[in-house]
């Protein structure tokens, strides 16, 4: 493994490690517009993650890794501080 790779793999630790639930993320919706959702559930065995917003209302249901893609991409963005 290079040390690119090694760099890589270390921050999509960092942001698995970060993504317990209560946790807020902002997504970039189709639109192009922010849309901040909250880590609602996670699946230790399926590694499916529930997101809802601030009225508990479902938002998205994603795997790990496709959060962990956005997440490297900037399409994705975990929040310092819950919407409001």
């Amino acid at each position: 493994m290079d040390a690119t790779a090694r760099e890589e793999a270390k921050a999509q630790l960092e942001f698995e490690r970060r993504l317990e639930p209560g946790v807020w993320v902002s997504f970039l919706g189709e639109d192009g517009q922010r849309v901040p959702a909250k880590l609602s559930w996670k699946s230790p065995v399926s590694r499916k993650l529930l997101f809802v917003n601030a009225n508990g209302l479902k938002v998205a249901d994603r795997k790990m890794e496709e959060v962990l893609d956005e997440l490297s991409r900037g399409e994705a963005v975990i929040m310092a501080t819950p919407p409001g």
